[in-house]
């Protein structure tokens, strides 16, 4: 932008300044309460070094103490623990705050009983450093401490405690002490930015480890209280926590909820209602009269699910339905129920609606048997419409369908006609003889469509007699039949075939890898197992099969994993560390995403910067630390997700970004301040357009006309 152009501009824009003038103050910084932490000291057991620092922390020049109360920590010797314990009722907060960080660190259990007095404290930022050192020190018998947090009048506080009891929580999975914390956890879900996030981690975490306590259940309000939560992360985990728990309570706001636009979370909430099963049958069938289609659409489909009788009439009644969608899930939702609904779907051909009677025809020929055929070669001759007569032609055409035929269909070239012969193969219930057949068609000298097709067939059919000729077709030299086979193997879900699994997981076509991490997760993957897959990712394995362990550590989603696959982002090969952030991404641990922005693979930060962006507001206080971060590409990509998420908490740092020494930061931190639209940045923005270059000054340029902007939309509404 030449000089004249820009003085134009900042004519334009002295309004903005005007306007924002009130808000141009620098906010305070806040001190660090750990100021004297000191360098780390020399090995542990230096008696000199040690009896030094006693003699500071009973020295009447307070700087003194605070340093001795901050190095004792890093000597790490547990004597010093009842003389810091002591300190802990010094009048100066600081040489208190060193001290409860100390015994954290030395991390002694014997330090506990004085830390959990300490979460009494007047100051939160005391209460909170007692949290991060009962965390520090990991042991249950910290654990009445933390849950008696949870209930802390400092949010802050809550959220850290939420998080020392996650760790616990992975630390001591078998352990059901940590069940008294699932009600407080439960009311965490209503609070606000972090706190919610570590609440919900942790309460998930718990329930994991013991998904059939009956104590989970108080943690049912707070999981419907944050059923209105906005952050679809956090409402899915509310929603499958919900169908865990399986609480009748639960089922009218899951139903109510079914209107959900975004296909995953309506996804999640119709497999927590299935999981409620028949509890659940009068609600839904009420909800299939929904004026909502997709409410109507979601009851039928978990009902569908729960295949109960009692759903049959209703559901029939909406074979009729103009929405498609709710007409084809019941349709769906029949053909699971299966011969049960097969006297009432009669009934519905001599319906006056054209529509539930073609219908009604179509779910007969999925259904098939005697009674369904007659009835199909009534209609296709004698109904009045003709549309309802081609769809019971094609009805009828698909129920009298041969096996011979269906057999034949298994090896057609075209994948369609394969995968619907399999599927209608799996819905006739084949004899024995027929399965052998089958079971014989993956074996050579047929060809590998036929050999694809008899894996599809076989998964359809979801028989454990299948599992071993499944097993030998995952060394099939043709990667579709390898890739059939692992999707067949994943639908019958026996964990026998778990080892040959793991196998697949080096192969060397990715698409296999994915399909077996896939498959594992529907498994029950022992602790030796789990413990292989973390061995796999150890350097001396393969590439393949380390970028496979990987995928199928983060489709387990434990959080166990965590360690091993961050050591793993370190990995020389792209495709590893690329599935190494991937199954971190799917854990969902904000820490480590917010580690990968500095990493030097342009991929690895790419899937940080989607998956923070898309955890919105609970990522806010990790990225603000991440802000201050020594490494310029974390800055940069921490700024960009912040403007992404456009929390104006993020405002004043990045308005000190603006003078960072690199490019890259100041242009994100620009681009941030401009979409959060704050007036606040106006000043700061309008100074950094005199000395950038013209790649910075458009950035500036277009921040500020947003800000402009946006105070004239608020001036007009004030206005009105």
């Amino acid at each position: 932008m030449r000089k004249p152009q820009f003085r134009q501009f900042l004519a334009k824009t002295a309004a903005v300044l005007a306007y924002s003038a009130a808000f141009s103050g620098t906010p305070p910084g806040v001190e660090h309460f750990h100021a004297f932490s000191g360098a780390r000291a020399g090995q542990a057991g230096n008696a000199g070094k040690m009896d030094a620092l006693k003699k500071m922390l009973l020295s009447l020049d307070v700087k003194q103490r605070r340093k001795a109360a901050a190095e004792l920590g890093n000597l790490r010797d547990v004597t010093a623990i009842p003389l810091l314990i002591k300190t802990l009722d010094d009048k100066d907060v600081y040489v208190k705050s060193n001290a409860i960080d100390s015994l954290g660190r030395i991390g002694h259990f014997s330090a506990i009983p004085s830390l959990k007095r300490c979460l009494d404290d007047k100051y939160p930022y005391i209460r909170m450093d007692a949290v991060s050192a009962l965390k520090n020190i990991g042991s249950l018998a910290g654990l009445s401490g933390l849950v008696k947090a949870l209930s802390d009048e400092n949010r802050h506080v809550r959220a850290n405690s939420a998080e020392a009891i996650e760790e616990l929580a992975k630390k001591y999975p078998e352990s059901t002490a940590l069940l008294k914390a699932v009600a407080p956890l439960g009311k965490t879900l209503t609070g606000k930015g972090i706190l919610k996030f570590r609440g919900a981690t942790a309460l998930r975490e718990i329930a994991d480890n013991h998904p059939d306590s009956p104590e989970l259940r108080k943690a049912v309000p707070g999981l419907l209280e944050s059923l209105e939560n906005q952050d679809s992360y956090l409402l899915k985990n509310s929603i499958e926590l919900l169908g865990k728990i399986k609480d009748p309570r639960s089922i009218p706001k899951l139903i109510e909820k079914l209107d959900m636009r975004t296909p995953d979370v309506r996804s999640s909430l119709v497999s927590s209602l299935a999981e409620a099963g028949r509890a659940a049958v009068p609600a839904l069938c009420d909800a299939l009269g929904s004026s909502e289609p997709l409410v109507a659409a979601g009851a039928a489909n978990a009902l569908g699910k729960i295949k109960d009788k009692r759903a049959i009439k209703p559901l029939v009644s909406l074979l009729g339905s103009r929405e498609y969608h709710v007409s084809y899930t019941a349709s769906r939702a029949l053909s699971n129920i299966g011969q049960p609904a097969v006297p009432y779907l009669l009934d519905a051909l001599q319906s006056r609606k054209k529509l539930a009677r073609a219908n009604a025809s179509m779910v007969l020929g999925t259904i098939g048997g005697e009674d369904a055929r007659k009835a199909l070669a009534g209609v296709s001759e004698n109904d009045p419409d003709g549309y309802v007569r081609n769809s019971a032609k094609n009805a009828l055409r698909f129920c009298t369908e041969t096996i011979p035929a269906l057999l034949s269909s298994l090896g057609d070239s075209e994948n369609k006609i394969r995968a619907a012969a399999a599927r209608k193969l799996g819905e006739t219930g084949v004899n024995p003889f027929v399965y052998l057949e089958i079971a014989l068609m993956l074996e050579k000298p047929n060809p590998p469509e036929a050999r694809e097709g008899a894996a599809m067939a076989l998964g359809e059919l979801g028989d454990e007699r299948a599992v071993r000729p499944l097993v030998a077709a995952l060394d099939d030299e043709n990667a579709e039949v390898r890739i059939s086979a692992l999707e067949a193997l994943g639908k019958i879900g026996d964990s026998s075939a778990v080892p040959e699994l793991m196998q697949s997981l080096e192969d060397y076509d990715w698409r296999v890898r994915q399909k077996a991490s896939l498959a594992l997760k529907k498994m029950k993957i022992t602790e030796e197992q789990f413990g292989r897959l973390l061995s796999m990712l150890s350097k001396g394995e393969t590439a393949e099969k380390r970028a496979g362990a990987a995928m199928a550590l983060g489709e387990l989603r434990r959080t166990r994993a965590i360690p091993a696959l961050k050591n793993a982002m370190k990995d020389k090969d792209t495709e590893v560390r690329t599935a190494a952030a991937e199954a971190l991404a799917k854990i969902r641990d904000i820490a480590l995403l917010t580690e990968n922005l500095g990493s030097k693979d342009f991929s690895v930060r790419s899937q940080a910067v989607k998956d923070l962006a898309g955890i919105g507001s609970a990522a806010v206080q990790p990225l603000l630390q991440a802000l201050d971060s020594g490494n310029p590409r974390t800055r940069a990509a921490a700024a960009k997700v912040l403007g992404e998420i456009c929390d104006p908490a993020a405002v004043p740092k990045l308005i000190r970004l603006l003078e960072d020494p690199v490019s890259g930061v100041r242009k994100n931190s620009a681009q941030a301040l401009g979409n959060i639209a704050d007036p606040r940045a106006t000043k700061a923005l309008a100074s950094a357009l005199e000395r950038e270059n013209d790649e910075i000054r458009a950035v500036i340029s277009r921040a500020l006309v947003r800000i402009g902007d946006s105070l004239s939309s608020g001036n007009a509404k004030n206005a009105q």
